[in-house]
């Protein structure tokens, strides 16, 4: 109970010795910092210490509040602000692109047909060449179950192998292919929203201009 008096006491005299330098200051027109610690006691002080730069701090000038000073931002936070910072400048360099590239939507969606229309050709080659090595390789296959001659299955193996992976090969890129595709369509059409948000930003910020007379 004792040690409760004397944490009470020591407490109670701190708040008196800061506030006591607070009212000195005042008094003499310096310029104090206020701020608390972790364990919720106040600090006044002519100048802050590196500790107390993680603190939100409040500058006191002749007895009066002036002005409250922000905390310190930690390596994370001002790696996350810089982050940010980056991402929205990318996003305005985008979003002026893109409103110099078109002219309007169906812009856009023309583009886009375009593009998509060429990735379809290309596919539809691809796919005939899986067709074929797939054909050509079921038909080795089949003629090898009926070759007996050693040299003669040496030769037809080395083909089928050939044709496997010309088939594997045509098979991997046409895969590609389509996700890339796929990826075209989806870019396009988070352009064309965005593209829209622009124009209708813009034109309810020419709607809030006040006109020339």
């Amino acid at each position: 109970m004792r040690g409760l008096v004397r944490i009470s006491a020591a407490l109670v005299l701190g708040g008196a010795f800061s506030a006591a330098a607070a009212d000195s200051a005042a008094t003499d027109g310096k310029t104090l910092y206020k701020w608390t610690d972790g364990n919720g006691r106040a600090h006044y002080s002519d100048r802050v210490p590196p500790e107390a730069a993680s603190q939100e701090r409040d500058q006191i000038v002749r007895g009066k509040l002036r002005q409250v000073l922000p905390r310190q931002q930690t390596p994370e936070e001002l790696a996350e602000q810089e982050h940010q910072l980056k991402q929205a400048q990318q996003q305005a360099a985008y979003d002026r692109a893109l409103l110099q590239s078109y002219q309007s939507v169906s812009e856009i969606q023309a583009t886009r047909n375009e593009r998509l229309h060429a990735l379809d050709e290309r596919l539809q080659l691809l796919q005939k060449a899986v067709d074929d090595a797939g054909a050509r390789l079921a038909e080795l296959r089949a003629q090898d179950t009926a070759v007996t001659a050693a040299e003669d299955a040496a030769g037809l193996h080395r083909q089928i192998e050939s044709y496997q992976l010309a088939y594997h090969q045509s098979l991997d890129v046409a895969t590609r292919l389509r996700t890339e595709r796929d990826a075209v369509a989806m870019q396009f059409e988070r352009d064309i929203r965005r593209y829209q948000q622009l124009r209708a930003g813009s034109m309810a910020s020419d709607r809030g201009r006040p006109r020339a007379v």
